[in-house]
């Protein structure tokens, strides 16, 4: 029904997988992220667009999002989360923290 590509936007080189895990401690800055797959993403990090999977999203951390977050499957946040669209979500959402959209 639907047609998709697998297509992950990332300011650094890419890296394999659709995980993220924390540096040295620092902000990592995405300009968007998008996958078919599930995405577990660990902040701290700023993501100036938007984050898009056709499967589930599991955020734990502090997440600044610019733009829309959508999963397709469940979404999962742990932490606090500041969002400057919407939230969609075909599944269930669980939020252990704090999450503000403006």
């Amino acid at each position: 029904m639907y047609e998709h590509e697998q297509i992950m936007t990332f300011d650094e080189p890419m890296m394999l997988g659709s995980s993220s895990t924390p540096g040295s401690g620092s902000v990592r800055k995405r300009k968007s992220i998008r996958s078919d797959d599930s995405l577990s993403l660990h902040g701290p990090m700023e993501v100036d667009g938007s984050v898009k999977s056709m499967a589930s999203i599991s955020m734990a951390g502090d997440f600044s999002v610019r733009d829309r977050i959508e999963a397709y499957g469940n979404l999962e946040i742990d932490g606090t989360l500041s969002c400057g669209g919407k939230v969609k979500s075909m599944g269930n959402v669980r939020v252990r923290g704090q999450v503000v959209c403006m």
